[in-house]
């Protein structure tokens, strides 16, 4: 892979204080990376997030589940840079309801 095709990743969940729910996504069978498994929602940088993690990571809540976040109350947990120099950061997000209806991407 050339350098120039590596891009950020920014993934993160939503979590539910109240009920200590967290929503996470069960990754289809037949689409990498993690297939079958349950991971975080998030997906790699597009040129309109300017490489900024916390925008990246609101742009796909948008894209997946159709919610707007308020960048403000999402909170960075970790953050690093692979072997082959790609940088991560993961979020989490305080949502205060349990009924709402996400949509499905």
């Amino acid at each position: 892979m050339a350098a120039d095709d590596i891009r950020s990743v920014a993934v993160g969940f939503l979590s539910h204080s109240t009920s200590g729910k967290v929503l996470l996504q069960l990754r289809d069978v037949d689409k990498p990376p993690n297939t079958g498994k349950w991971a975080f929602f998030g997906g790699r940088a597009e040129l309109e997030d300017g490489e900024d993690h916390l925008t990246m990571w609101c742009r796909e809540m948008r894209e997946e589940l159709g919610v707007t976040l308020d960048p403000a109350r999402a909170v960075s947990l970790r953050h690093g840079t692979y072997d082959n120099g790609m940088r991560w950061q993961a979020f989490c997000y305080q949502w205060s309801a349990l009924a709402d209806d996400f949509a499905r991407a």
